[in-house]
């Protein structure tokens, strides 16, 4: 958990901008960022929640968790994915 501390906000919001939308791997979001070896996938996926953004359990994809909850307040899928 101390690693978490290592990024900073900018690294933080890049981060945040490369994932949404996407389906990348935390391995390859941690090769990307030349963070392999320093955090490990957990911790990333860590940053990432912190951040507002997760997978939709559906597809996959990074979204923002606000994304995943519908109109009555309920978690659900990503958009796309209630399509």
């Amino acid at each position: 958990m101390g690693n978490l501390k290592i990024l900073t906000d900018t690294q933080r919001e890049d981060l945040v901008m490369e994932a949404e939308g996407t389906a990348q791997t935390e391995s390859k979001l941690l090769e990307r960022f030349g963070l392999s070896g320093e955090i490990s996938e957990d911790e990333m996926t860590e940053i990432l929640l912190d951040e507002g953004v997760e997978r939709c359990p559906e597809c996959e994809w990074w979204v923002y968790s606000w994304e995943l909850v519908d109109e009555d307040g309920n978690e659900t899928v990503c958009e796309n994915c209630r399509l």
